[in-house]
């Protein structure tokens, strides 16, 4: 088969390369319809003797590249993102929503939560990781002290939950909560917190590797890449979305803090080790080999059928 990967930018070219490079039985080209107009005419050039677009986000209003690729009744799978799925929801109460492209294509998501938002916008997806990391076994089995860290965005810290942490900085001043992200700026300072502004990725991982607790309380979120990197380091992860090997939790200082201590718990019963379920489930269902593999046969199945997608 031949395919067509376009949608973002950044995230398209690396999904492209690696389906590139593990599957030589099949040829991935990847175009930026977004910004490049020489990526236009190629991407108006391939398409004939494509078999299907993969767009790596779900389109809402006019465009150009899936206009071509609806008018030439090429199969499209959409991709659906956090923000995609905002932006949906904003459309669609504005009566704004552009349906010409998802009625002509098949959707797919990584989150349940994002399956059920698409689905009052009368969009049906399905659920599908297209997202992977490198699953390494982490060089240490066990943890040296309680500790938690959060990623919390500079200039985004209430919608990443910053405020909400507070109250919890508050109720556990014998914890060392770290903030990877934001430098905490015009916030309350306390002594049991620290906040590291933007890190490169060894530090990150390191702070992954030696901290048993994540803790995300975004507004709204997709399958986020730190969840992922959490559970294959073997920590405890505390997330207000539903996950079969988080701690669910609602967006709440209170809620938050009864689970911290639930988890504390559990960490210190294992006498401080890691979460070998969670190290074994990431290196089974986060592995690139096996995403890539099930992206490529929900590919090759899509090719091979056809029907639509969007509810009447």
């Amino acid at each position: 088969m031949r395919v067509i990967v376009t949608g973002l930018p950044y995230f398209s070219k690396i999904l492209q390369h690696d389906l590139r490079d593990y599957d030589s039985h099949n040829t991935y080209f990847f175009c930026n319809t977004y910004y490049s107009l020489i990526d236009k005419i190629k991407f108006a050039v391939l398409l004939p003797f494509t078999d299907l677009v993969i767009s790596l986000n779900g389109v809402t209003d006019k465009s150009g590249s899936l206009e071509l690729a609806v008018k030439l009744k090429k199969k499209i799978m959409m991709l659906w993102q956090g923000t995609d799925v905002l932006l949906a929801i904003e459309r669609y109460k504005n009566k704004s929503l552009y349906t010409k492209y998802l009625e002509n294509s098949v959707h797919f998501t990584d989150s349940l939560t994002l399956i059920e938002e698409l689905n009052e916008i009368g969009i049906n997806a399905e659920l599908l990781n297209f997202k992977y990391i490198e699953c390494k076994q982490p060089i240490n089995q066990s943890f040296r002290k309680i500790s938690v860290y959060s990623y919390i965005a500079e200039g985004k810290e209430a919608f990443y939950g910053l405020d909400i942490l507070l109250a919890v900085f508050e109720k556990y001043p014998h914890i060392d909560f770290k903030i990877i992200g934001c430098k905490g700026k015009s916030y309350p300072e306390f002594p049991n917190v620290k906040y590291y502004g933007w890190v490169d990725s060894n530090t990150y991982l390191e702070i992954c590797n030696y901290t048993p607790v994540f803790i995300r309380l975004t507004e709204h979120d997709g399958y986020s890449k730190s969840v992922m990197e959490a559970l294959a380091s073997g920590n405890e992860v505390i997330w207000n979305m539903k996950h079969e090997q988080c701690h669910y939790v609602k967006r709440d200082a209170n809620d938050v803090s009864a689970k911290l201590n639930e988890v504390i718990q559990i960490i210190e019963n294992r006498n401080l080790t890691k979460n070998l379920n969670n190290i074994s489930w990431a290196e089974k269902n986060l592995n690139k080999k096996n995403v890539l593999d099930d992206l490529i046969q929900s590919m090759q199945k899509l090719i091979n059928t056809t029907h639509r997608n969007r509810q009447d």
